[in-house]
């Protein structure tokens, strides 16, 4: 959709939105519990643990899938804000846009998309 000369007609708002709920059903059930323990639900039930115990006793390892998602994802948020800029949004959808935007600053270990999220960000305050 972000590609030069795209007839109007492509922009059709349900799949806009499909692609958004699919990014951040991502983002919040598979990539942030990998690269943030902070975000993992124990299976176990154990005892609560603080972010810093969690933090602690995470290993950095990645399945190459999941970095493959994360890059992913990476260039849809990056495509997002780029079709912020080309096609007007509903309020809705721009409401749906900002929180997964704003969501990575509270994260840690995902800097590639903190900065895709920064340009979305941006995208969505000039909006």
């Amino acid at each position: 959709m972000t590609s030069p000369n795209m007839p109007k007609a492509v922009y059709i708002e349900d799949v806009i939105e499909r692609v958004i709920q699919y990014t951040k059903f991502h983002l919040q059930n598979t990539l942030y519990p990998q690269y943030d323990p902070v975000y993992r639900v124990d299976p176990h039930g154990g005892g609560v643990l603080s972010s810093k115990a969690k933090r602690a006793k995470c290993s950095t390892h990645k399945q190459r899938v999941i970095v493959m998602l994360y890059n992913k994802v990476c260039d849809i948020v990056s495509s997002l804000s780029e079709l912020l800029e080309i096609q007007l949004l509903t309020d809705t959808t721009i409401l749906q846009v900002s929180s997964m935007g704003i969501t990575p600053f509270f994260v840690e270990n995902v800097s590639e998309l903190q900065l895709c999220a920064i340009k979305l960000v941006t995208a969505v305050s000039t909006f």
